[in-house]
């Protein structure tokens, strides 16, 4: 008689609101997980066609052009130390054509 009781027990939890709504949640839940790991999927392919570092090879050269850059930045090539001097050079004589043409 102890499964009766039990039984009744049983329907009264799967009567509660949670547990009618819990097969639908659920595969909702698993619907939900589907779309997000395709989209990122998708989203993860698309970039590694498209970026250039993940290219084999390309990644040891963009460090090169990186640490390269890195040195240039130290060299000072413009002297920057008195901006308060007009420029020395006048592009006031360029006109639009020759600029586009240059």
């Amino acid at each position: 008689m102890e499964w009766v009781t039990e039984r009744e027990l049983y329907e009264q939890i799967k009567g509660l609101k949670f547990f009618k709504l819990f097969r639908l949640w659920k595969a909702i839940r698993y619907w939900q997980h589907n779309v997000l790991f395709s989209s990122r999927k998708t989203v993860k392919d698309s970039l590694e066609r498209k970026l250039i570092h993940t290219k084999k090879g390309m990644a040891k050269i963009l460090i090169a052009h990186a640490s390269n850059c890195k040195k240039l930045e130290g060299e000072h090539l413009i002297d920057m130390t008195e901006p308060n001097e007009p420029c020395s050079v006048s592009y006031t004589h360029l006109t639009l054509p020759t600029i586009c043409s240059v």
